[in-house]
């Protein structure tokens, strides 16, 4: 099976994402940090179009369209395709969580909550969706690490109580070519 990425991203009227957030090395900066890992298979598609962002500035959505090519025995090629959109908490670049359906294609009300046709969704800015250090170090081979790990420490930073998880997730970036990642964790 092979795997390719595409970012697709949402508009937010007038707002000025690439001002908040932007595209660098195939890659979403905020501040000081990559919201991927350097290394992606994450191809930008409409750069002008990039980031959904709220009206309170306090959250953006980034949707991303995975790509799936399966062969046959014949060799025959199917694709499928999943979207999924990130939920990033802009105080610090967390990514609160991963969604998919209708979320991805929603807007914003003047509240800051999501609309959508079961209704708003509010996000709440300290609930973190995305696995701990711990369950994350458990399932990291098998499900990966979707976001550049300095994006995953403003949600979990490290401390003696996750060290161990975090040691076991750096064995993991050392042996998936993110070598790149590493220097971040030890700061």
């Amino acid at each position: 099976m092979k795997r390719i990425l595409i970012l697709f991203f949402l508009l937010s009227g007038c707002s000025k994402a690439n001002e908040i957030m932007n595209i660098q090395e195939n890659n979403i900066k905020y501040k000081n940090i990559y919201i991927y890992p350097l290394n992606n298979n994450y191809n930008l598609e409409q750069p002008n179009k990039n980031i959904s962002i709220s009206p309170n500035k306090e959250l953006a959505i980034i949707q991303r369209q995975i790509r799936n090519e399966f062969y046959d025995q014949d060799g025959k090629e199917t694709i499928e395709t999943e979207n999924v959109c990130d939920i990033i908490r802009l105080s610090d670049g967390c990514p609160l969580s991963s969604n998919q359906g209708e979320v991805c294609s929603a807007l914003w009300d003047e509240n800051s909550s999501i609309q959508t046709s079961q209704g708003d969704i509010f996000i709440n800015l300290n609930n973190i969706e995305i696995p701990s250090p711990t369950e994350l170090a458990q399932e990291i081979y098998d499900t990966g690490l979707t976001f550049n790990i300095s994006a995953y420490l403003k949600c979990y930073p490290e401390n003696e109580s996750n060290i161990n998880s975090y040691n076991y997730i750096k064995q993991y970036l050392s042996d998936n070519n993110r070598q790149d990642e590493l220097y971040i964790i030890d700061k």
